[in-house]
């Protein structure tokens, strides 16, 4: 997800500005609590069918839903493979993945290493800090 995007998906939760739809920022701040969260359990949320979710969320963010669900959803991965001492398969079930291998290649496709390497790097850096 480019800068500009985040920028404004970040307006969109903290409701600075006020002509966003409101379902939308109600869904950006459920993801923000749970990114396990799944776009049927969204769309539920704020009584709408998926397909009417998704395609209002792009319209409103120039992001699409599913994109914005993985990219938090390995983030947070990557915070919890770095604060907890949880397996990978413990954390891609915690973050809303069904399906661990789904979750590793994903997060290899995000952050260029497997969540278990992530996590060494990461363990490293902080006893050189």
């Amino acid at each position: 997800m480019n800068a500009s995007v985040a920028v404004r998906l970040e307006r969109l939760v903290h409701g600075t500005k006020l002509n966003y739809d409101e379902r939308v920022r109600q869904v950006l701040r459920a993801i923000a609590a749970d990114p396990s969260h799944d776009i049927p359990a969204l769309a539920r949320l704020v009584t709408l069918s998926d397909s009417r979710l998704s395609h209002l969320f792009k319209l409103e963010t120039g992001c699409s839903l599913q994109t914005f669900l993985v990219d938090r959803r390995l983030e947070a991965a990557a915070l919890a493979l770095c604060q907890t001492e949880n397996s990978v398969k413990e954390v891609s079930y915690t973050v809303g993945y069904r399906h661990p291998p789904s979750f590793v290649r994903a997060f290899r496709n995000r952050f260029g290493c497997s969540p278990s390497e992530y996590r060494a790097q990461q363990q490293i850096l902080r006893m050189c800090s």
